[in-house]
Parts: C-alpha cells; sequence; structure tokens
C-alpha cells in the first residue's frame, strides 16, 4: 500500500513536470497569429495532467484525497505561473 502511494506521488510529480517542459518549450515565430493554437495546447496538457493524475489517484491510491489535491493544485500553479 506504501508503494502504491509513492508510486502515486512520483507519477504524478513526473507528468506534470511532463507537461510543463511541453507547454513552456513552445516558442512560435509569430505570437500574434498563434495565440489560439497556443491557448489550445495549453489547456489540452493542463487537461491531461489533471486527468492522469485524478486517474492515478482512482486506481492507486483511492484514500489518498489529500495527495490527490496537492498535486492538481501544485500542477495548476505551475501551469499558470508559466503560462502568465
Amino acid at each position: 500500500k506504501v508503494l502504491k502511494w509513492w508510486f502515486h506521488v512520483i507519477f504524478a510529480a513526473w507528468w506534470s513536470s511532463i507537461g510543463l517542459g511541453v507547454t513552456s518549450s513552445q516558442d512560435p515565430p509569430f505570437q500574434s497569429l498563434l495565440v489560439d493554437a497556443r491557448l489550445a495546447a495549453r489547456l489540452g496538457i493542463i487537461g491531461l495532467t489533471a486527468l492522469v493524475i485524478l486517474y492515478c489517484h482512482l486506481l492507486l491510491a483511492p484514500d489518498a484525497k489529500t495527495t490527490l489535491y496537492t498535486m492538481l493544485t501544485l500542477a495548476m500553479v505551475l501551469h499558470l505561473s508559466f503560462w502568465i
């Protein structure tokens, strides 16, 4: 049970860092023409991150609700801080 909890924490943190790396590495040459594409890409990555953390929580550690909320909040704050 402890192993599942640690796997949940590590996997959620790893997936959040992957999503953060993808969104922060985008640098289109014509930003005025690609604003909508960047917005859609970032929202997609945030959504995928939230879904992966949620499914990881439901399948591996359903009793770790505090960890779920902490990881979701941290992922959203990191995504939004690099977006703004």
